[in-house]
């Protein structure tokens, strides 16, 4: 795991900017990135800019993509879409 403190001089590990599902293009989490369950749970989306659930693993990843998860709009529900 990384702290604070180390990951500011930690490569990234990021995929280029494409389509990962969803309506928007996205950098994608490499595996290995520090940004993977490095966020803070307080105040998150339900969902990640692919509109994917966010903390699969119990701690949401850094950023507007959340790691471990493969899929497109289409295959998700909408509850786990947030649409009521």
């Amino acid at each position: 795991t990384y702290s604070a403190s180390d990951i500011l001089d930690t490569p990234p590990k990021l995929a280029v900017v494409q389509s990962y599902g969803g309506e928007t293009r996205t950098v994608a989490l490499l595996p290995g990135s520090p940004a993977i369950n490095a966020g803070n749970n307080e105040n998150v989306p339900a969902t990640d800019q692919r509109g994917a659930p966010r903390s699969i693993s119990g701690i949401t990843d850094i950023g507007a993509y959340e790691y471990g998860i493969n899929v497109s709009p289409e295959t998700l529900s909408d509850a786990e879409l947030g649409v009521f």
